[in-house]
């Protein structure tokens, strides 16, 4: 049986080139356990998440004096009762048994570069590896429905692959960089079929017209 918690999560607001955060308090589920319980997901759904997971760090990096999260993995990653995803407030009340998960060496090994196996490195770069180490997750963990193109796992495997070596002169700098390379969703042959169709509809109605 699925159990409701609450989080504190960070709220982030854009005004102009800064970015303010607050916390807001929501019900949900860290990522890893929501996919524990919805072995098969949307293609739109996936790609929504990643969309928001690039934009909620892409703006706490742009906070005064630029930091890093720090934690990026799916188990910071809350998904709320509306299936949006924020970033847990890693110094909220009432979650101490996350932030001690994710101090686990399980999960230290799994989502941190080897050079920052206790956290001891703060910077942009680790949340990059971070987030290539939680996308590589999120695509292996759940059926994804319907499947990805082959075009889109190319490209999403290029983009892990830049995330993780971080030794590379065409690794990541920035998250903006990876929400500017992240495929956009391509239509099914099925809903291409149509859209055809329907402008053949179209060419034709207008032609009888002239």
């Amino acid at each position: 049986m699925e159990e409701k918690k609450g989080y504190n999560v960070l709220k982030l607001v854009m005004h102009g080139s800064r970015c303010y955060v607050s916390t807001d308090y929501i019900c949900g589920k860290p990522l890893v356990q929501w996919l524990k319980y919805h072995p098969e997901v949307s293609k739109a759904q996936v790609f929504t998440w990643i969309r928001e997971i690039l934009y909620n760090l892409e703006c706490f990096h742009q906070c005064q004096g630029m930091p890093s999260y720090q934690y990026v993995n799916p188990y910071s990653m809350i998904v709320s009762e509306e299936l949006k995803i924020y970033l847990l407030d890693p110094g909220g009340k009432g979650q101490e048994d996350l932030m001690h998960l994710m101090r686990r060496k399980m999960v230290r090994e799994h989502f941190l570069s080897p050079e920052n196996q206790f956290y001891q490195r703060a910077n942009i770069t680790e949340d990059i590896y971070g987030f290539g180490k939680t996308l590589q997750y999120l695509i292996a963990a759940v059926e994804i429905v319907p499947s990805l193109s082959r075009r889109e796992e190319y490209k999403i495997q290029k983009i892990i692959s830049k995330c993780l070596n971080q030794n590379s002169k065409k690794s990541y700098k920035t998250i903006r960089e990876i929400s500017l390379h992240f495929p956009k969703e391509i239509k099914n042959k099925t809903e291409k079929r149509v859209n055809i169709e329907k402008a053949a509809v179209w060419l034709l109605v207008f032609c009888v017209l002239i």
